[in-house]
């Protein structure tokens, strides 16, 4: 009886351990903290046009692709693939640092495997390797302002050097749930953009909207120099940038163009904010 030889086993720690490294959110990981969170891991398999999750969907869990590829696709409608990702990349770093839904649904192209890392198990890697918290979560946050620079109509004249300077310039915020970004009286001291998440705004007990990534919060204000008439409250832990007050003034005066995109947006927007 002629033996038949059984296939070989996967190795699935060390080509974890592989994709992680060469991945550039962990890149910065020692050894040891990468040992600690490959062995929390959870390996996903997909076959050809099987979703990994939807838009909307709650935003649990990064995930690291280690072969095949998969698309990345906005619901709309019409539905509309913005992007396709293989080996080495990752999605849902937003997942690390807020509560958000999905902001996009991602399909396999062709059969894949993924690493899925829950935020519960990486809080608790990066926690006990304090060291590269901070690495990582600046490598989370470049990333966000790179994305929304480069695809927002308000950089769109600027050549990539000039898009640098100013996104330097711009502070990045966390907002918890329930915070008030901007208040009823208060004068911006920058020019405010969702990045993550949403704010609710919010005139007395009335409510009159939501501000969503890549909305304008305290532009006519600042232009008009007057005081918030509606308070602006986090739904859920939401992230912004502020780009203060001076830099402001100075890119208007320097690139008029932002003045007609703002107006633009606040009348899509159709809300009487100051």
């Amino acid at each position: 009886i002629e033996e038949i030889p059984r296939p070989e086993p996967r190795l699935v720690a060390a080509a974890a351990a592989e994709a992680l490294a060469a991945t550039p959110l962990f890149a910065g990981l020692s050894q040891e903290a990468l040992g600690a969170l490959v062995e929390q891991l959870q390996l996903v398999t997909l076959a050809q046009d099987e979703v990994l999750f939807y838009e909307g969907d709650p935003g649990d869990a990064l995930y690291v692709i280690v072969e095949g590829e998969v698309s990345v696709s906005a619901e709309g409608p019409p539905r509309v693939e913005m992007a396709r990702l293989g080996a080495g990349s990752f999605m849902g770093e937003v997942a690390l640092m807020t509560d958000q839904p999905r902001s996009a649904t991602v399909t396999a192209v062709a059969d894949a495997e993924l690493l899925r890392i829950d935020r519960k198990t990486l809080s608790k890697v990066l926690s006990e390797h304090g060291e590269v918290l901070h690495a990582v979560l600046r490598f989370v946050r470049d990333r966000l302002v790179d994305r929304w620079t480069r695809t927002s109509p308000l950089f769109r004249p600027f050549d990539p050097g000039e898009r640098s300077r100013l996104a330097s310039r711009f502070k990045f915020l966390e907002v918890a749930d329930g915070s008030v970004l901007l208040g009823a009286g208060d004068r911006p001291d920058g020019l405010y953009i969702v990045l993550a998440g949403h704010f609710t705004v919010r005139r007395g007990d009335q409510t009159h909207g939501s501000l969503g990534p890549g909305e304008l919060i305290g532009e006519h204000a600042l232009l008009k120099g007057g005081q918030f008439k509606s308070d602006d409250v986090a739904k859920g832990k939401s992230l912004a940038l502020c780009l203060p007050a001076a830099d402001f003034r100075e890119m208007i005066m320097t690139h008029p163009h932002v003045l007609e995109v703002i107006g633009e947006a606040s009348d899509s927007r159709k809300l009487n904010i100051l």
